[in-house]
């Protein structure tokens, strides 16, 4: 199991991308979004403007809130 951060359209609210959080930030990036320890992170979290601006100074992205409605932290096969 693989999470990611994904990026929906603000227009349409379309996948527009995703990011594969390397798993050495896995315990990092679950803290930030607040998944629970009794959670078994299967579900799908929105991150708040402040999560989201840090996630991306750690993991390297820019967030453009102009562009992308929100982003959500939600697990995904590896393939």
């Amino acid at each position: 199991m693989v999470y990611r951060i994904v990026r929906y359209g603000r227009d349409d609210e379309q996948i527009m991308g995703s990011l594969v959080i390397p798993e050495g930030w896995l315990t990092w990036a679950k803290n930030v979004v607040g998944v629970q320890p009794e959670d078994d992170g299967l579900g799908d979290y929105r991150l708040n403007d402040e999560q989201t601006r840090v996630s991306g100074q750690v993991l390297g992205f820019r967030p453009e809130p102009e562009r992308f409605y929100y982003f959500r932290f939600q697990p995904a096969d590896a393939a």
